[in-house]
């Protein structure tokens, strides 16, 4: 998540997270992004505040969702060693995030 943010790249848990925050815990975060290079410390503060906002556990429920509606679209085409591969991509990633 860290290199994400210092990559200005906004994440499923970011946008959860100013959606949620308060007026005063989003402009910190805007004010925090907007440094032209995130520190150790301003990494760490939108880190918690993406944690008090449920925003990891929130993109993984939804990468969860995601995968589960995948399978189960997988799951109607004939068995075949790529279908197979996709079903099991599916869990690898959802499984890594954890």
């Amino acid at each position: 998540m860290g290199n994400d943010l210092r990559e200005g790249k906004v994440t499923l848990p970011l946008i959860r997270t100013l959606r949620l925050a308060s007026d005063a815990d989003r402009q910190q975060i805007k004010t925090l992004l907007s440094q032209p290079e995130l520190d150790a410390m301003a990494v760490g503060a939108v880190t918690a505040l993406i944690h008090r906002y449920d925003g990891v556990d929130y993109s993984r429920r939804k990468a969860r969702d995601f995968a589960k509606r995948g399978q189960k679209a997988l799951k109607e085409l004939p068995r075949s060693t790529a279908r197979d591969s996709l079903l099991a991509l599916a869990d690898f990633i959802v499984m890594r995030q954890m």
